[in-house]
């Protein structure tokens, strides 16, 4: 009987610890250089980031001029982003999210690992 409820402690224990473990802090990335040799105008930046974001397999939505918003859709799970930008710096910052676990500042990591892997292209694209 008491391996019995050991037992099922140790694995209420790993199933709490599990579903807290993909838990994390919300990235966002704030003001973040354009770094580039040529001159670039806001019309050519908004181009670079929508297509490295839709190379990246998101869907890419101007909203007006210096933002967009970015979505993808994985399975059940949707990352959502506002990308604000002008000539010299972007911002990508969470906007919404599906089946990714949110709770107040916290957000499943594979959210997390979704929009830096999109920080990432940005950057290579507007190189």
């Amino acid at each position: 009987m008491l391996y019995r409820h050991a037992l099922v402690g140790i694995i209420i224990l790993c199933i709490a610890g599990c579903s807290t473990e993909t838990l994390q802090p919300i990235h966002e990335y704030q003001s973040l250089p354009i770094r580039t040799n040529a001159s670039r105008n806001i019309s050519t930046i908004e181009s670079s980031i929508l297509s490295s974001g839709t190379r990246a397999g998101w869907v890419m939505e101007t909203r007006k001029p210096g933002h967009i918003v970015g979505k993808l859709n994985k399975d059940s799970q949707q990352a959502e982003v506002d990308i604000f930008f002008t000539e010299k710096t972007f911002s990508v910052l969470y906007r919404d999210s599906i089946n990714l676990q949110k709770e107040e500042r916290m957000v499943s990591s594979e959210y997390n690992r979704w929009t830096d892997q999109l920080v990432t292209v940005i950057k290579q694209g507007l190189q």
